[in-house]
């Protein structure tokens, strides 16, 4: 009788066990997923202040019909957008973190507007 007293109180030990282990690699495969969907997010956020970085820096050359004589305009803390000359086109790069989005204005006219990735 004390035999299988001692063999149901292995099982219950075995059983314990295998569902810790399965909990640990749940919660471990939940946390890889959660981290994955913040760094994407984080990702996804900074490529949205980099195109409006972009658009700001236009609106700002619009405004004022002239680039800004260090070549960019900065936005402290939300990026920046680098202004340069290609050709008889003006490209405004807005940064933010390492996320990059251009807009180019075509012979530096407003209204023909080329978005880039």
């Amino acid at each position: 009788m004390s035999g299988g007293i001692i063999r149901r109180r292995g099982v219950a030990l075995v059983f314990t066990l295998s569902v810790g282990v399965l909990l640990v690699v749940l919660s471990i495969s939940l946390f890889s997923f959660y981290s994955s969907e913040v760094y994407s997010q984080g990702q996804q956020q900074k490529a949205v202040q980099a195109y409006w970085n972009a658009r700001a820096g236009l609106e700002h050359f619009c405004q004022e019909r002239q680039v800004p004589s260090s070549g960019f305009y900065d936005f402290r803390e939300r990026g920046r957008c680098d202004v340069r000359s290609q050709g008889k086109d003006l490209v405004f790069e807005g940064l933010s973190g390492s996320q990059k989005r251009r807009i180019r204005l075509i012979e530096r006219d407003p209204a023909r507007r080329l978005e880039e990735l």
